[in-house]
């Protein structure tokens, strides 16, 4: 199942935990899932940064700047591997799928490096599969809308609930 299908039921299923319990379960899942796209974000940004700040900085302030970056991206890391793992626990509980299918060995999920490697390879194929369904689902609406523009009603209705590829 894709990610972005295994998402809508986990966000269905907290939607419903909410109406019933009063306790915010879309929020909290919503926080989890932000942690994924924040870990690979910052890795973005420190490898963009890197080409830069080595001729912005000495040697020594560049070593200085890379450990600082490092130690963060760790953090982040961390922080993504434990929502990774309460997300899997809410979706097991809720009986959904979860949403990470590698192995996580929840006592050393630290410092197991396939548990390491695999959530850092999921965190890139998730984020890549949401920007390209956002970036389609814009497209979509991008079209239509210049479609409706030019009055071309008939064209809009006949691609109603179609995708367009790339």
């Amino acid at each position: 199942m894709a990610y972005r299908e295994k998402i809508s039921k986990l966000a269905a299923k907290a939607n419903e935990l909410t109406q019933q319990t009063g306790e915010d379960d879309l929020t909290f899942i919503c926080g989890q899932l932000d942690r994924i796209s924040s870990y690979h974000n910052h890795v973005i940004e420190m490898e963009h940064q890197m080409d830069f700040q080595k001729f912005r900085l000495d040697g020594d302030e560049f070593r200085a700047w890379l450990d600082d970056q490092n130690a963060r991206r760790i953090q982040y890391h961390k922080s993504m591997i434990d929502s990774i793992v309460i997300l899997n626990r809410y979706s097991r509980i809720n009986g959904l799928e979860p949403l990470y299918e590698g192995k996580v060995d929840e006592k050393l999920k630290y410092d197991d490096a396939d548990t390491r490697f695999g959530i850092a390879a999921f965190a890139d194929e998730y984020c890549s599969e949401i920007f390209h369904a956002g970036q389609s689902q814009h497209v979509n609406q991008l079209h239509k809308q210049r479609l409706q523009e030019r009055d071309l009603p008939e064209i809009v209705a006949q691609t109603d609930g179609i995708e367009l590829q790339r």
